[in-house]
């Protein structure tokens, strides 16, 4: 079976995603080695969450196999859920880099963002599971 243009899509952002939360593991070890007593929130977020997102764009793929929806629908799919989890490591990267303690009381500038992957991924997702569920 041929790999797809959305297949391809969820694979190389789950494989970017997974390298980009393993570099993060090093700032952490940096962190703790010179005695602080907890990682930072944000790092932390950052280095969780775009673990989290390679396991869930990588396990996408096997829903853009089963799905019933056309390739165009698909690939908007994978490239909404893609795109939103690059938003979302990079509004958690930029609030620990410029110090954030509390996005929700703060309202820092990484709000849209946040908005930006609040909408994207609900879509991504929503189609994958429209196209799993015709499928069953």
């Amino acid at each position: 079976m041929a790999i797809t243009a959305a297949e391809k899509v969820l694979i190389a952002g789950g494989v970017l995603n997974l390298a980009y939360g393993v570099l993060l593991g090093y700032p952490i070890v940096v962190i703790r080695v010179k005695g602080a007593s907890a990682t930072p929130k944000y790092l932390m977020a950052t280095h969780v969450g775009a673990l989290l997102h390679a396991a869930v764009l990588l396990g996408l793929v096997w829903a853009a196999r089963l799905s019933t929806l056309g390739p165009g629908w698909q690939e908007v799919a994978a490239w909404l859920v893609v795109v939103s989890s690059a938003l979302v490591a990079a509004k958690d990267t930029l609030n620990w880099l410029t110090g954030v303690q509390d996005e929700f009381s703060e309202k820092p500038k990484t709000v849209p963002l946040a908005a930006l992957a609040a909408v994207g991924e609900p879509i991504g997702i929503g189609i994958f599971v429209v196209g799993v569920l015709t499928a069953l």
